[in-house]
């Protein structure tokens, strides 16, 4: 089972995530302040997880997403670089006036 397993990832890859868990988590947070969702922990544990389940994620040295949202410190750092593409995109789509 575990051989067909590897076979299917070798055929259907899925994006690697290059950076550290504390900016996947500045960006889930960045993303979820942009929906109209209210700010709740659940919210923001679900778009994790669906996060994680698109891209290859390691949230080491954390056991799993929910201690990462508890105890991890997001690291806003490259979050200009994903304001620039968004805004970028909203001038070229008009999909986001005003950000």
């Amino acid at each position: 089972m575990k051989l067909l397993k590897t076979v299917y990832d070798l055929l259907n890859p899925k994006p690697i995530w290059h950076g550290s868990p504390e900016t996947f988590l500045a960006m889930i947070l960045e993303l979820q302040s942009m929906m109209p969702v209210t700010d709740t922990a659940e919210a923001t544990l679900r778009l994790g997880k669906v996060m994680v389940t698109k891209y290859r994620i390691s949230l080491t040295p954390y056991a799993d997403l929910r201690e990462l949202i508890e105890k991890g410190v997001p690291d806003r750092s490259k979050l200009h670089l994903m304001r620039k593409e968004i805004s970028q995109l909203s001038v070229h789509f008009n999909l986001l006036p005003g950000y």
